[in-house]
């Protein structure tokens, strides 16, 4: 099968199976009382493989997000503000739980799905690492949303 239809396979069972969860409202205050203008979400994995990365971005007014697959570009779009701000929060609330620090991922000599994410905001860079097979399908939720940040219109 062309690796476009695996991925939209991949994408769509994701969105089905996810749909029954209850999405977790970010507050949007935290967010934009920082001012998101300058910041951006880079996020790269290994799934089976292919080496894919998802990147948005704010820079002024505008908003970008854009998703590779071994270093090709598969989708880009310009975002709306408020998709991005909500991405924005969801990110940093994982990049930030206390099961994602150093200590969580020092036996990560044996992973074979590893993950990194970077937030940025302005100078400011956080950024995490980890195995996707221990995050208990936390970085595909992240992933989803992600796709869907991606399909939204400015």
């Amino acid at each position: 099968m062309p690796r476009k239809h695996t991925f939209a396979i991949v994408v769509l069972v994701g969105i089905w199976s996810g749909c029954a969860t209850q999405p977790v409202e970010p507050k949007p205050e935290s967010v934009s009382s920082r001012g998101l203008k300058d910041s951006g979400i880079d996020i790269t994995y290994v799934l089976g493989h292919s080496h894919r990365r998802f990147i948005a971005q704010a820079k002024n007014s505008f908003f970008l997000a854009q998703s590779f697959v071994d270093k090709q570009i598969l989708k880009e779009n310009s975002v709306n503000e408020g998709h991005y701000t909500a991405f924005f929060s969801k990110v940093e609330q994982f990049v930030s739980a206390p099961t994602r620090g150093p200590s969580a991922t020092s036996n990560s000599n044996n992973c074979r799905s590893p993950f990194t994410i970077t937030l940025r905001v302005g100078a400011d860079t956080k950024a995490v690492s980890g195995c996707r097979g221990m995050d208990d399908g936390a970085l595909s939720h992240l992933l989803r949303d992600g796709e869907f940040l991606l399909s939204s219109r400015k």
